[in-house]
């Protein structure tokens, strides 16, 4: 997948990082169709910490598009804060 080498000034935030990430956004496009198709099933509650609130699918590898976590936004955002401060991609 090719990164556009500029991008241009006119574009919102959202095409902006769309634009940068396109490996991230195949995967996420794929992983929204798989739960449109029944060959993922979101679950009802975080696989982390159990509450039963909004889910986002979090990705190890986005070359592995469907093998995913669903984690509440606090846990997710909990993940990439650690992985930040350890020098790890968030």
């Amino acid at each position: 997948m090719m990164v556009p080498e500029k991008i241009p000034e006119k574009v919102s935030p959202q095409e902006r990082w769309r634009l940068r990430h396109p490996l991230e956004r195949w995967s996420h496009v794929a992983v929204a169709s798989a739960i449109r198709r029944g060959i993922l099933v979101k679950p009802s509650s975080c696989e982390s910490c159990g509450e039963e609130k909004p889910l986002d699918a979090h990705h190890d590898d986005h070359r592995r598009a469907l093998d995913v976590k669903f984690w509440c936004r606090a846990c997710h955002a909990r993940h990439h804060a650690r992985l930040r401060r350890n020098g790890g991609a968030a």
